[in-house]
């Protein structure tokens, strides 16, 4: 595994390389008090979102994968990271009734709400695209997950 330090950005990031499957996986190291809860949270949030189906986590593999090798996947180069992009994607399959809502305190959805399994994952990605390029409002500013 290669290991670099990322002294540039605003909280320090430690970047790995996994060898066998080539993925770029960072880890940053929260200096406030609060953050390391808020991390914690969202890394469940999205646990929780994965466990639905299995499309999801296979959607964020190829993202993660597409995005680093365009160098797409970096707010060091203008783009967003991947961890926009994989809440981005959360966020238009809830508003797409693709899949149900996660509540954030009890990270519990309502089953019967999943219409995840009506698409194959080439269509999702597709659709996220779409969604991307022509109807996501970035003017209307924030984006909630919750």
């Amino acid at each position: 595994t290669l290991i670099n330090a990322v002294y540039s950005a605003f909280t320090p990031i430690v970047t790995l390389r996994h060898k066998a499957t080539e993925l770029l996986c960072d880890i940053s190291c929260i200096t406030p008090p609060y953050a390391h809860k808020e991390a914690l949270k969202n890394t469940k949030l999205f646990k929780t979102y994965s466990e639905i189906s299995p499309k999801i986590p296979a959607v964020f593999r190829f993202l993660k994968r597409i995005l680093v090798r365009t160098s797409l996947a970096s707010a060091r180069t203008s783009g967003l990271s991947t961890y926009a992009h994989i809440s981005l994607f959360l966020h238009f399959l809830v508003t797409k009734d693709i899949i149900p809502h996660v509540d954030v305190y009890s990270y519990r959805y309502v089953e019967e709400e999943n219409n995840i399994d009506h698409y194959s994952v080439s269509e999702l990605l597709l659709m996220y695209l779409r969604y991307l390029s022509c109807e996501l409002d970035t003017l209307a500013g924030r984006i909630d997950l919750a």
